[in-house]
């Protein structure tokens, strides 16, 4: 198209805004976890520590013993099951981890993937896209 001036132009394709989901939509917890929230929201069966050792179940009673905590009663919405990686205390730790019985009675932090941080986002609250420079 031409303008008054002479000036060439054309419409440009923007795509219309879709309304705001009701739910937030995450990217899927059983595969990798957010870093914004350092992987808080991971799900998966990764049951081994990053330096290949196995992990041992949230339940075992040395746990409470050796730590003094219930992991399961503290943190109940932590997903503690069997014995996969998982992050439970938002505060402490920058991904998820595991209790080892190797090399004496310590957790070890886990080799589970970050999820694309465009992915993670919700479409409402915060953070969001914008907040991660996500289109």
């Amino acid at each position: 198209h031409t303008d008054l001036n002479g000036d060439d132009w054309d419409y440009c394709s923007v795509p219309k805004c879709r309304r705001p989901t009701p739910m937030c939509t995450v990217a899927d917890k059983k595969t990798c976890g957010c870093e914004v929230v350092k992987q808080l929201d991971y799900r998966g069966t990764i049951s081994e520590s990053s330096d290949g050792f196995e992990c041992v179940r949230w339940d075992a009673e040395w746990i409470k013993e050796y730590w003094g905590d219930d992991f399961l009663q503290d943190y109940p919405n932590a997903g503690l099951e069997e014995n996969f990686c998982r992050k439970p205390m938002p505060a402490i730790f920058d991904g998820a981890w595991c209790f080892t019985t190797t090399g004496g009675r310590d957790w070890k932090d886990c080799n589970v993937p970050m999820c694309n941080p465009c992915e993670c986002m919700p479409s409402c609250g915060s953070p969001n896209n914008a907040d991660c420079g996500c289109p």
